[in-house]
């Protein structure tokens, strides 16, 4: 199966000296090789931009532009995926890098799927300066449900080019673009047209520093994280709001959130609301109660919580057989 079909590869940057090469590097040396590069600079005021200039000298593959103000990562992709040519796009962080195989594996995969079939993603590896997870995709086929219910699909995929015409490019609004979550909230628009597939391979590197987008909303500044829940919550809220499911998840998101922040009182509010919705069925007490576990840290009280948590999963199994009958 030859090349024929061209890949447009997206990497927003902003300060990303550091990394920027390895980045870079690890797409220039993909064995899929019909590729663009584009660079999409956010007003960097390190030495990211003369790096990339310096490699586009021996990199015909490689394109760069720069934005005139700092306007944020949804703005930055949006602006590469205007001058992309790919019959395929596919995004990297600036600070990630990709396995040699990434690409082909995924073009393969993608192409041999039926149409309705519109993203393919696999596994990454999880690296902080303290340890590294690998982490396996699970979520295929009609995924809304589970991105509303589980979170993200935890990486960036290879996508079709003609998704963006149909579902709209990156949502650029202020409280995406100070809280992140723009690709959490682009899949589930993208999975509202189209299913999605997987390859149970890990095929990217994802570095969690300090400087990150990540650490500095969810760890730093967790109610700008908060901010970007409730913005996602009152968008889809029109297809989820009779789902007790998508309610606990986005609760205990929003929980783990104060939780880290060590504002416990408003985390204990937020699962006390939870636990006094006229959403929640049995078994979603019984989730809250194990969420619970992060929160309440003495032993004693971890073992009751645990003890009534098993009588609640007891009780619920025979309720449930009883009705089944």
């Amino acid at each position: 199966m030859g090349e024929k079909d061209l890949i447009s590869v997206i990497i927003p940057s902003f300060n990303r000296e550091h990394t920027i090469l390895r980045a870079l590097e690890s797409v220039i040396n993909q064995t899929y090789s019909n590729i663009e590069i584009i660079v999409v600079d956010d007003c960097s005021k390190d030495k990211t931009v003369p790096l990339v200039k310096e490699l586009m000298k021996k990199e015909s593959r490689l394109q760069l532009l720069i934005n005139i103000e700092n306007k944020g990562p949804n703005y930055t992709r949006n602006r590469g995926i205007e001058q992309a040519q790919g019959k395929y796009i596919s995004f990297l962080d600036s600070d990630d890098e990709w396995y040699p195989e990434t690409l082909k594996i995924l073009w393969k995969k993608l192409k041999n799927t039926n149409k309705n079939i519109g993203v393919v993603y696999a596994g990454m590896e999880f690296i902080t300066p303290r340890y590294k997870r690998k982490i396996y995709p699970k979520y295929k086929g009609n995924v809304f449900r589970k991105l509303m219910t589980m979170g993200t699909i935890g990486t960036y995929p290879l996508i079709k080019r003609e998704i963006f015409t149909k579902t709209g490019i990156f949502d650029e609004s202020e409280v995406l673009r100070i809280g992140g979550a723009q690709d959490y909230e682009m899949w589930i628009r993208i999975s509202q047209y189209y299913k999605f597939e997987y390859v149970n391979k890990i095929l990217l590197k994802h570095y969690f520093e300090s400087d990150s987008i990540t650490f500095r909303t969810a760890i730093k500044k967790p109610i700008t994280k908060i901010k970007t829940y409730f913005y996602i919550w009152n968008k889809y809220k029109e297809k989820v709001s009779k789902d007790s499911d998508v309610y606990i998840f986005f609760c205990y998101k929003i929980f783990e959130l104060f939780n880290a922040s060590q504002n416990k009182e408003w985390a204990k509010k937020i699962i006390f609301m939870a636990f006094k919705s006229k959403k929640l069925k049995l078994r979603s007490y019984y989730h809250l109660i194990f969420y619970l576990h992060n929160f309440y840290s003495p032993i004693d009280i971890l073992s009751k919580v645990q003890e009534l948590a098993r009588q609640l999963k007891e009780y619920y199994e025979r309720f449930k057989f009883h009705f089944s009958q």
